[in-house]
């Protein structure tokens, strides 16, 4: 008579790796739903050029050399080892006007360890300059001027305000089309602040 040899391993360990192999598929299922969602929320409100400056996470930002409202001249590359937001605006743009004392607010908070500047798009110095004067002034956070929208293309970007929060390697770590509000804002700048 051959003696059957029983299994040493027990049934509930198949089990357990198919619950946990299920819980996996689950969570993978809702975070390509939850990107799928927002791909489609960008493509509606931003169309085609939205979701392509979405697609600019995790690539180098582009290098610029522009104009502070001061007349002091930045240069994105040599502020690298630091994070830096990258905020495009107008005047004329209420949900951009809404944000920058959100803005500025953090530029403080965050002063020396992560660099604030606010693009603007394409207007003359002297708008842009009694718009910072109506606003109060901003101290914490740099006004930069792109006079002819130039940057504004390099970045792709297709509607106010748009925001990059770039590392302090270089990289688009995250971008944000339309106004931030104080909880996206605190979200992004956790992934930025070391």
């Amino acid at each position: 008579m051959v003696a059957q040899r029983r299994s040493s391993t027990s049934p509930q360990i198949p089990l357990l790796m198919a619950l946990g192999l299920a819980l996996l598929m689950t969570g993978l299922g809702l975070a390509v739903t939850r990107m799928l969602s927002e791909r489609a929320r960008i493509r509606q409100k931003y169309g085609e050029a939205g979701l392509q400056t979405l697609s600019s996470r995790g690539k180098p930002a582009p290098d610029f050399t522009l104009v502070s409202l001061s007349g002091k001249t930045y240069r994105l590359q040599d502020l690298q080892g630091q994070g830096v937001v990258v905020n495009f605006w107008a005047t004329w743009c209420p949900p951009c006007k809404a944000e920058m004392p959100l803005l500025e607010a953090a530029a403080r908070d965050l002063q020396g360890q992560v660099l604030f500047l606010a693009v603007n798009y394409a207007e003359p110095e002297d708008t842009v300059r009694a718009f910072v004067e109506d606003m109060g002034g901003f101290e914490a956070m740099v006004i930069l001027l792109d006079p002819q929208g130039e940057v504004s293309r390099l970045y792709g970007v297709q509607a106010l305000p748009t925001t990059f929060f770039v590392n302090s390697q270089g990289k688009i770590q995250d971008v944000h089309l339309g106004a931030l509000d104080a909880s996206l804002l605190t979200k992004y700048l956790e992934n930025l602040v070391p």
